[in-house]
């Protein structure tokens, strides 16, 4: 994990007010108006035939305005003027943030490739091959660019680093830039999306990085003041619509359509990585307008930093009022136990909830994110811990979330037998039970422990003070989390209503930015 300033958004250079065509006033559009969309530069060859697709289709135009992600946002924020934001992370989280997201939908993927001269004359065929001495490389800068930081990430993946970094000869603002200093033949290699490449592809042959250097799931990260938590495993093109625009429906149903399967070919010919498109975000989740009275909520300990915020919105789109309790999952069971009472049960583990089903206490359960292990260790890793055999050494103090009582402890036994790891000498270096797995990443940044195993989003947390080092994914467990109703509920419409808002694309984006992880594991 790493802390960072992420792109420093640039400075102003377009200050005009933009003027739609037709007949129709910007504040009063007629409905042959066609929509303005602003579209990262990157984006161009694909948006230009998805809006002639969309014009043939529907008879609508549309206006596209390009320019870097970064100018586009500060254009968009600044004039308030058009209707749909075309970019990659991180500014969905941005324009959410600062009120200007209507809706927003994911449609394609970006992923990092190193573009070489046609015909490869300097045989590149990895990563690896960056460190080789008289390369000349060119990267894009970390300060104006998301792929800048995935470069210093995988960079940071290999014994590679300093060598790298000195074949570096000069950075970029965009990827654009870099590959054509590749094409031109001022440097050997760059790093640019797979879009960029595709571009070029008549002047640059592009190579793919191996997956031990690409950014994990959960485990490299970018916690920003500015963006939140970005999950650099997995960047985004989102199209956006825009909270001010006078055509709001017709944006919409553009934006669909960029997301429908109709357009996934396009992307994909274009250079894309394939990702599962869907609605990431929607401010306006339709609530029942009567709902009151109170809930209670059961909720594993660590799943309580996005769900208190997703309660408190409830709470104020609602008359309902809700008192919560958070614990361990095993514990909270036996909370229901005692009592029989309470509406809600978010468990760490949808284990959990199927043993209350076969108590008789759940009426219908909802998915609403997935956990990933990781191993959580101390700032600089000054252990050098690299796998959970590590964890076995002399003298080295692990903490394990106890597994009688919270879910991060019971997935324990099913990762020893994935690693082959003797439990009894695991249990010789464990020096601390915890009943939630929250208690592990205070332990770890105090340093009073080595290593603790926990979930990727509470790693994310600790991101400041702690490292976590992924776990092999053919070799980690990947226990769901589900959002329950109580037989017993004396609320069971809130109820009902609670759970579909914490599974509703508003609550998606709450989780991602705070680092869970949504859709399928």
């Amino acid at each position: 994990m790493r802390t960072s300033c992420l792109l420093r958004l640039l400075p102003l250079l377009w200050g005009g007010l933009l003027v739609l065509g037709g007949s129709g006033s910007a504040e009063n559009p007629d409905e042959n108006d066609p929509l303005l969309c602003f579209v990262g530069g990157t984006m161009r060859p694909a948006m230009e035939k998805l809006v002639e697709m969309y014009k043939a289709k529907t008879g609508i135009p549309v206006l596209l305005d390009y320019a870097d992600s970064g100018e586009l946002f500060i254009r968009a924020e600044q004039t308030r003027r058009g209707d749909l934001l075309v970019v990659h992370d991180p500014y969905l989280a941005v324009a959410v943030n600062k009120g200007l997201a209507d809706q927003g939908y994911t449609v394609a993927g970006l992923t990092g490739v190193i573009v070489v001269a046609k015909g490869n004359p300097k045989k590149i065929q990895g990563f690896t091959d960056l460190a080789k001495p008289g390369i000349r490389l060119i990267f894009t800068d970390p300060i104006y660019s998301t792929l800048g930081h995935i470069v210093e990430l995988m960079c940071e993946k290999t014994e590679l680093y300093d060598k790298i970094m000195a074949n570096c000869v000069t950075r970029t603002k965009t990827g654009g830039e870099a590959a054509n200093a590749v094409g031109l033949g001022t440097v050997d290699a760059a790093i640019v999306w797979n879009a960029v490449a595709f571009l070029r592809r008549d002047k640059l042959d592009a190579i793919p990085i191996e997956s031990r250097f690409q950014p994990q799931p959960g485990v490299d990260t970018v916690t920003t003041a500015t963006f939140g938590l970005i999950d650099m495993s997995r960047v985004r093109v989102t199209a956006i619509t825009l909270s001010f625009s006078k055509q709001i429906e017709k944006a919409r149903a553009f934006a669909a359509f960029l997301a429908s399967e109709e357009a996934v070919p396009v992307w994909k010919d274009r250079g894309y990585t394939s990702l599962e498109t869907s609605l990431d975000y929607d401010k306006s989740v339709s609530l029942p307008q009567d709902l009151k009275g109170t809930l209670f909520l059961y909720c594993g300990a660590g799943m309580r930093l996005p769900i208190e915020k997703l309660v408190k919105e409830f709470e104020a789109k609602t008359q309902v009022q809700i008192q919560a309790s958070y614990d361990g999952s095993n514990k909270l069971l036996g909370q229901m136990e005692l009592t029989k009472k309470g509406d809600v049960f978010v468990a760490g583990d949808a284990d959990y909830v199927e043993m209350a089903r076969k108590k008789g206490w759940i009426s219908k359960a909802v998915p609403i994110c997935f956990f990933q292990p990781v191993i959580l260790v101390q700032k600089g890793n000054p252990k050098g811990i690299q796998n959970l055999s590590d964890l076995l050494r002399p003298k080295m103090r692990v903490g394990q979330g106890d597994p009688k009582v919270a879910a991060v402890g019971r997935i324990l036994p099913r990762l020893f037998e994935l690693h082959g790891i003797d439990p009894g000498a695991w249990s010789e270096n464990v020096m601390l039970n915890t009943a939630t797995v929250n208690e592990l990443g205070v332990a770890v940044k105090l340093r009073t422990l080595d290593a603790a195993v926990v979930w990727d989003a509470i790693a994310a947390a600790y991101a400041k003070d702690t490292e976590a080092i992924s776990i092999d994914k053919a070799r980690n467990v990947f226990p769901v989390v589900e959002a329950a109703v109580l037989t017993f509920s004396e609320n069971p419409q809130a109820a009902d209503a609670l759970i579909a808002y914490l599974a509703s694309a508003r609550a998606q984006q709450v989780l991602t930015s705070t680092g869970y992880s949504v859709g399928n594991p």
